[in-house]
């Protein structure tokens, strides 16, 4: 959406970027992509979007730890109406996080299949798909990548509501199954990793992409560097 003219911005004095829309122009799209969500949803969504912190910490040498916090949205205006009718066209505008605003002024974003990633039934499919995208820039039928179980575990925090280790694993193997079906792997190999007793430690997955996603991640590359030179020529001159 913020992509639309008109709808987004970008103010480089104030560091600031974010979207125009309404409730109803959040709906389509949102249905479009097979996420149809009731306006009452939405705005609970948003809600959650301006209260909810992100934290970035860095420790140093000496003992020393830095940090950043901000929201997803550090800014947000709407209107809540009554009237459901009335609040679909209501006009809202959202100011992106600080990482979001500083990926666009530095070309840091990445192109992706914005459709497949929709289709992900599961929110661990997504975020794996999103993995990919950002990591395998590589992706090649003789180039494979590798993950384990333990690092997705503690990166996405989307399998510490499983009491029972062999559980989280089937819903990992799940979400896999769920990219080949969507066209992002074309195989991959699980290796299991066990103590001499017999208790698994941890699962390594292999990944070989389709030629679909390794074209995508080439092209994604090559716009990249294009935008970059772009930019670097505009600032230039």
């Amino acid at each position: 959406m913020a992509a639309e003219q008109q709808a987004g911005f970008f103010h480089a004095k104030t560091y600031r970027s974010g979207v125009r829309f309404s409730l109803h122009q959040l709906r389509q799209e949102l249905a479009r992509a097979g996420h149809s969500l009731r306006f009452d949803e939405l705005t609970e969504a948003l809600d959650i979007l301006s209260l909810s912190a992100i934290e970035i910490s860095a420790g140093a040498g000496d003992g020393d730890e830095g940090f950043a916090r901000s929201t997803y949205f550090p800014a947000m205006t709407g209107v809540r109406r009554k009237d459901i009718e009335a609040e679909r066209d209501a006009r809202w505008a959202v100011q992106f996080h600080p990482l979001v605003t500083r990926a666009i002024d530095q070309v840091a974003y990445r192109q992706f299949n914005y459709q497949r990633l929709m289709k992900g039934k599961t929110q661990l499919a997504r975020w794996l798909i999103s993995q990919l995208v950002l990591k395998y820039t590589q992706a090649a039928m003789l180039n494979t990548f590798a993950m384990r179980y333990s690092t997705i575990r503690r990166d996405s925090a989307l399998l510490n509501g499983y009491k029972r280790e062999r559980d989280a694993i089937a819903a990992l193997d799940a979400a896999w199954a769920e990219l080949q079906e969507h066209g992002v792997i074309h195989s991959i190999d699980k290796m299991r990793h066990c103590s001499a007793r017999g208790r698994l430690d941890d699962v390594t997955y292999t990944i070989c992409p389709t030629p679909e996603f390794a074209a995508e991640q080439k092209a994604a590359n090559r716009r990249q560097r294009d935008s970059k030179d772009d930019a670097g020529a505009y600032q230039a001159g």
